[in-house]
């Protein structure tokens, strides 16, 4: 009976394949004076929240208002809130793995690598960090799919240029404007990409690759 039962779980996963894939996310700083009219001291990209969701859920929602949470990333690089957002949203069943990493300080660590499991429950890979300094700007990744019953987990490597969006939050959006502090939009924008003088080339480069 022992038997039986190994020989059809290994049918089982024969037939229906790996039910997740680990893929590993790095990002490497383009953040420089003269393409993006200045670079602060204390530059840096703040924690990149990442998750695997499926289609009903992004961390990343362009042409959508901010969430509190995400707002809070953008004005202020933390994440406490939108955490709590995902993990509500994780009880719904619309995320599975998600992943908080540390600030990437553009003088000291070019790049930064982490790892994030997605499935096939949870196909899509989104994620956001704030440009620090700034109003309410930050690079990120829309639900990108690494899953599909067609053609199963993505192999292939994935590189993308990031540029600067406006959260949609805080006023001062002209390039060079590395502040905080300022007012604050009202009524709220929807996620936007940034463009004009300051904007026009990418802060950081994205590269994703399949460990497994």
């Amino acid at each position: 009976m022992k038997l039986l039962s190994f020989l059809l779980l290994m049918i089982s996963t024969s037939v229906l394949g790996a039910q997740t894939a680990t893929y590993q996310v790095t990002i490497t700083s383009n953040w420089n004076v003269d393409s993006h009219l200045g670079l602060p001291g204390p530059a840096h990209f703040s924690p990149v929240v990442a998750v695997s969701h499926n289609s009903s859920y992004s961390v990343f929602p362009i042409g959508q208002t901010a969430t509190r949470g995400f707002e809070r990333v953008a004005e202020l690089g933390d994440s406490s809130i939108l955490v709590r957002e995902i993990k509500r949203a994780k009880k719904k069943g619309m995320v599975g793995n998600y992943v908080v990493t540390e600030n990437q300080f553009v003088r000291e660590q070019v790049s930064q690598t982490f790892e994030v499991t997605v499935s096939k429950k949870h196909p899509y890979l989104s994620f956001v960090s704030m440009i620090a300094p700034s109003p309410d700007w930050v690079i990120g990744l829309p639900s990108t799919k690494l899953f599909s019953k067609k053609n199963g987990f993505t192999e292939e490597t994935i590189t993308l240029d990031l540029f600067a969006y406006d959260a949609g939050t805080e006023e001062g959006d002209f390039g060079g404007n590395f502040t905080l502090n300022n007012e604050p939009t009202n009524p709220l924008e929807s996620l936007s990409k940034l463009t004009g003088r300051g904007f026009n080339d990418k802060f950081a480069t994205l590269l994703i690759e399949r460990l497994d």
